[in-house]
């Protein structure tokens, strides 16, 4: 009899289970349609992406350039490491199949990442709304709620922060069904969803997958009443629980995360961040008006004319989140949730306002004594920037909340109620919405100039006062027709008017949505294609002959990260104003190097060069042909310098004569320390001599006679690849083979087939000794911890396909049909 109730136990959850999965599958269908739906002005243009394209290489780009899988990224900064700077999302899955794998052309790679990411964000919020008891159209109105929220919608060229939107809600819905010994493998998976967020490109949502993860499984072991969590959890078997998560979450990380630990220490933001650089970008309290209302102070996607300037950010004239609309409904439904509280076990609707207020409290950034608190106290917090990032926090909760309070007001249908009670709040509002526009046409200058001045201070001249208030007058009258139609489906549903209530609802909140939001993702067609202004220049001269591979060789050029763009442009003007201009990473298929640019994995050392030493005449030594600079940068250009061309305030330099990529010189000095170093480099004459920074294990440099005659030979570079460079010269004595890369750890170097080794040269270059006569130099990397690495993310990912197989096996899945 009992072997009889078991089996009667695992039918009925086996059959609630393929309920479940049919569910989530529909959920899947329909978020599908809608995101296309959302994003269909892509589909025959291109999004005009921000830091994405501009700042940071496409990973496809890299590999069509470097002939093979790059470990190094040779066009910045003399070279930088790709494996271990985290930002590019080297080894995330989405990446190596799009970018790597796929012959699809970049563009609708590009394309199809973002809107994959959103499609699964959606998913996954639904996803957890089930987990937590919210069901049926609930979960999708949570679902739509969170994925087309105005800062997801902000961030959809950030793509590295794209896979936390997505995996932070199913890291934490995973932690809600490890609720078993058998279970603890959900929270294995839990780890492998907040891994995959460091793989992606954002250490700061890896952080946030693993506090949130376990927040929610402590909250989950209560057992709250209305959820489906399950039994309850012991406290031995929820610390099992999150410790196993985070090892496998560090496991599946382990082939970026150990070494981005050299990288790290050698970069420069390895010494972590003050308070006052780390707080740039913080949410503004004002700002909380824009949840309700959809860019009230103007539309940022201007640019130069972004109104919000009187809230006074002191780091970037832009803010990071252009616009966190929720929608009307998202907020109202939040409020009903508390209206229907069901009392002390309402856990779900206190855990996620609880997080909402903590999340919203650490957007504030410098604004909020909370955050200066956990930056204080919490150890990790000086790496990271820019605390608006944790409003997707927020608009998880608050996606959460709406889904709940939509359960409960899809519960209570068929109230009894008076007329007015049914007819007198839509119209209420209607007749509020048309009283403020009555009034502010009447009473205008009286009641609204000192607003429309403290609006538009801050702004660039050509915006008034009456600019500024027009759109906040927009905001508000469109706030005050979609809170009547808002009241309108709230009481036909709340009348059962309508067998498609839920329908309604979510129809009604994508039309909002998309309405207010899917500008903040704005397309142009063809805007990256076509030449780039000055890369014409560059290539139709001497930069055209062809390397051995056929294709042009790569020209190095300094681009001054000060040059600001023109003012009163267009979103898409300045994006090619951008191209025009060289601006990374267009450049990269011209075939177009950086010594300038923008790379989170940059050393401190170019840094502290560029700043103490290197002045903008020294550039020829480490390559650089051309310089794009501020036409208002005092330069009194010697006879090596020209200027070619110039173009919307930037000018392009060429330098007549520069050392080669690679070559022989005969003297070198040698410096232990860095002051020693910088003192020497302010008379640097690259010509007649090669710095060298001696070491632990490098053997003490033989300096030459201070009157010898130098000797200087330019070298052939007989391949430059992904991780591998090939050098040969002619000696005419024993000397110094120079190749203008930048120096890292992890490079090592062989000799005529005899392992040598690499001195830092000039400050930044790799240099070693060769014996007189023909030399071969092969220079290979390979990262620091990159196979310990690379061992540890495979076996975490044979474990968890491991245990997840031989559970379905166990279990019979793979061919016993589920019964309802």
């Amino acid at each position: 009899m009992e072997d009889k109730s078991k089996k009667i136990l695992k039918s009925i959850e086996r059959g609630g289970e393929f309920l479940a999965a049919r569910s989530l599958l529909r959920d899947f269908i329909v978020l599908a349609f809608l995101t296309a739906l959302f994003f269909h002005r892509a589909f025959p243009g291109d999004f005009i992406w921000r830091d994405a394209y501009h700042e940071y290489y496409v990973l496809r780009l890299i590999i069509d350039r470097a002939g093979g899988f790059p470990l190094w990224n040779r066009h910045v900064y003399c070279g930088s490491p790709l494996a271990g700077a985290v930002y590019p999302g080297l080894w995330y899955p989405v990446n190596l199949l799009l970018f790597t794998l796929s012959p699809l052309p970049v563009g609708l790679s590009c394309k199809l990442f973002i809107m994959i990411h959103f499609l699964a964000a959606g998913a996954g919020l639904s996803f957890l709304a089930r987990k937590a008891g919210v069901n049926g159209s609930s979960a999708l109105v949570a679902g739509l709620a969170y994925e087309f929220s105005g800062y997801l919608v902000c961030q959809h060229s950030s793509i590295n922060l794209l896979p936390s939107f997505t995996l932070v809600p199913l890291a934490m819905a995973f932690m809600g069904k490890a609720r078993s010994g058998d279970g603890l493998r959900w929270a294995a998976l839990a780890g492998v969803s907040a891994g995959l967020t460091f793989l992606g490109g954002d250490p700061q949502g890896f952080a946030l997958a693993l506090g949130l993860g376990a927040l929610w499984a402590i909250f989950a072991s209560s057992g709250h009443p209305g959820a489906d969590i399950g039994r309850r959890l012991t406290w031995g078997r929820l610390a099992q629980a999150v410790a196993l998560m985070t090892l496998f979450a560090l496991a599946i990380a382990a082939i970026e995360f150990i070494p981005a630990l050299s990288v790290l220490a050698q970069s420069g933001r390895g010494g972590g961040f003050d308070i006052d650089v780390a707080g740039c970008w913080s949410f503004h309290p004002l700002r909380t008006i824009e949840f309700l209302l959809s860019r009230p102070f103007g539309d940022s996607l201007g640019l130069d004319n972004y109104w919000g300037a009187f809230l006074g950010e002191k780091c970037f004239p832009l803010p990071l989140t252009m616009s966190p609309y929720l929608g009307v409904w998202t907020c109202f439904a939040a409020a009903l949730a508390w209206r229907y509280r069901e009392g002390k076990g309402d856990g779900v609707l206190y855990f996620f306002s609880a997080l909402l207020a903590l999340a919203l409290l650490m957007a504030a950034g410098r604004h909020s004594p909370v955050y200066r608190l956990v930056f204080a106290s919490l150890p990790g917090m000086h790496l990271l920037r820019y605390p608006e990032k944790y409003l997707f926090v927020a608009a998880i909760s608050s996606s959460m909340l709406a889904g709940l309070g939509t359960k409960r007001l899809l519960a209570r249908r068929n109230e009894a109620r008076s007329r007015f009670a049914s007819l007198g709040p839509p119209f209420l509002a209607l007749a509020l919405t048309v009283l403020f526009v009555l009034a502010l046409k009447i009473f205008e200058v009286e009641l609204l100039g000192p607003l429309g001045n403290l609006l538009a201070r801050g702004a660039p001249a050509e915006v008034t006062p009456e600019m500024a208030l027009a759109d906040v007058k927009r905001a508000v009258v469109f706030f005050g027709f979609m809170m009547v139609f808002c009241l309108m489906i709230f009481n036909a549903v709340k009348g059962g008017a309508s067998r498609w209530r839920g329908a309604l609802i979510m129809l009604f909140l994508f039309a909002d949505l998309y309405i207010a939001n899917s500008p903040l993702a704005p397309v142009a067609k063809n805007i990256y294609k076509g030449d780039s202004r000055f890369a014409s220049i560059i290539l139709g001269g001497k930069g055209n002959e062809r390397g051995r591979d056929g294709r042009p060789e790569t020209i190095r050029m300094f681009r001054d990260n000060g040059i600001a763009d023109p003012g009163r442009l267009t979103l898409q003007e300045v994006r090619l104003w951008e191209r025009d201009t060289l601006k990374p990473n267009i450049a990269l298929a011209y075939g177009i190097e950086y010594f300038g640019g923008v790379n989170v994995a940059h050393a401190a050392r170019f840094d502290d060069l560029m700043k103490r030493a290197v002045g903008f005449f020294d550039l020829p030594a480490y390559n650089v042909r051309f310089a794009a600079v501020s036409e208002r940068q005092p330069l009194d250009l010697d006879s090596n310098a020209r200027v070619i061309e110039s173009y919307r305030g930037v000018k392009l330099i060429e330098f007549k004569r520069y050392l080669p990529r690679a070559y022989f010189i005969g003297r070198a000095r040698s410096v232990e320390e860095e002051e020693e170093l910088f003192a020497l480099m302010r008379n640097f004459q690259p010509e007649r001599f090669v710095i060298l920074e001696t070491g632990p294990g490098l053997e003490p440099v033989k300096e030459s006679a201070p009157g010898a005659e130098p000797l200087l030979r330019d070298a052939e570079v007989i391949s430059h690849g992904a991780n591998r460079v090939v050098v040969e010269v002619d000696s005419p004595s024993s000397g110094w083979l120079v190749l203008n890369d930048s120096y890292s750890p992890g490079w090592s170097a062989r000799v005529n087939g005899a392992s040598a080794p690499i001195y830092r040269a000039n400050g930044l270059a790799r240099a070693v000794p060769v014996p007189s006569g023909e030399v071969r130099v092969e220079f290979s990397y390979f990262p620091p911890g990159l196979a310990l690495g690379m061992a540890i993310t495979s076996l975490a990912l044979i474990a968890t396909l491991a245990w997840f197989g031989l559970a379905a096996i166990r279990s019979g899945r793979f061919w016993k049909k589920p019964r309802a």
